[in-house]
């Protein structure tokens, strides 16, 4: 048991759960003006597939990795705009994001690399872990604190700005606003349809950039098919069960990380191999329970 609850366990939960927590926050911006975006996924997909490949043919892992940001915000501005503009249902919109995001980027591998499946990028690019002044040098904590790449910390960065945008300025009152009493705003003078688009947008960029914590930071430049393996949809639930308060969807992230590092290390000790990979999905249900438990409360 020892090999499995250690003080590693908590840094390698941080690790896995750094991507989900940039497309959860993504999903929080859109569920506060009060919209769903399902291809969050897709947005996630398309941020590994371009960070690789950006990052590959421009040698430069801040192409790859801002790269992966804007095509994920591409895809998202256009399920925004079929939702909000053209009125589409959000669900079959977002569905259909997912499997365009799939199929384009496999399509676009073949065209451009002539392969099938999986493609490795060599040489590319990696961040490089950075060590904490006087941290470092404390036992345990420079453990949990020291030692991670960059993406890391930008994602509480991020967390931190995003919380104060949305409940510490006038712009996070009007996207709030709009999720809770849209005419409202509207008879204010504002342009809801435009807010949330705007959040459209911020969400795709978020999960652009947690797709390329998963294949430039992690896996550092290997991209496989349908790579997400559905992680968009458990970042939507981090963001349902932090109540789209980014504080808690922090919390919630770290949780599902937990349970994927769980899951890795079963795989270590040789646990049979489908249940190690229903271990983040089964947690994703019971949280998803627990969420709903709560809205009865």
């Amino acid at each position: 048991m020892s090999e499995i609850l250690n003080i590693e366990l908590v840094a390698a939960a941080i690790r896995m759960g750094v991507p989900l927590l940039f497309a959860a926050l993504g999903a929080t911006f859109v569920s506060s003006c009060g919209m769903m975006n399902i291809a969050i996924d897709g947005s996630m997909l398309v941020g590994t597939f371009v960070a690789v490949v950006a990052g590959f043919l421009s040698q430069s892992l801040a192409v790859g990795f801002i790269g992966a940001g804007i095509g994920g915000m591409m895809l998202a501005l256009l399920i925004g705009l079929l939702i909000v503009k053209l009125k589409g249902d959000g669900i079959v919109v977002g569905i259909g994001g997912n499997l365009f995001a799939w199929g384009i980027t496999v399509f676009i591998l073949e065209e451009l690399f002539r392969m099938k499946g999986s493609f490795t990028a060599s040489p590319v690019p990696s961040f490089k872990a950075i060590s904490l002044p006087i941290i470092e040098n404390i036992p345990y904590l420079n453990t949990i604190f020291s030692g991670y790449t960059l993406p890391v910390y930008l994602s509480i960065l991020i967390a931190i700005i995003a919380w104060i945008v949305l409940y510490r300025t006038p712009i996070g009152l009007i996207i709030r606003g709009t999720g809770a009493n849209k005419e409202a705003v509207k008879a204010a003078g504002i342009n809801t349809d435009m807010v949330q688009i705007a959040c459209f947008a911020v969400s795709g960029f978020l999960a652009g950039l947690g797709g390329a914590c998963l294949s430039i930071a992690n896996l550092q430049g290997f991209w496989t098919e349908n790579m997400t393996a559905g992680r968009g949809y458990i970042a939507l639930c981090a963001a349902a069960f932090g109540r789209n308060n980014p504080k808690f969807v922090v919390l919630a992230c770290l949780l599902f990380g937990l349970a994927d590092a769980i899951g890795i290390r079963f795989q270590v000790l040789q646990w049979e191999p489908s249940f190690v990979l229903m271990i983040p999905y089964i947690v994703t249900i019971l949280m998803l329970w627990a969420s709903s438990k709560k809205e009865v409360l």
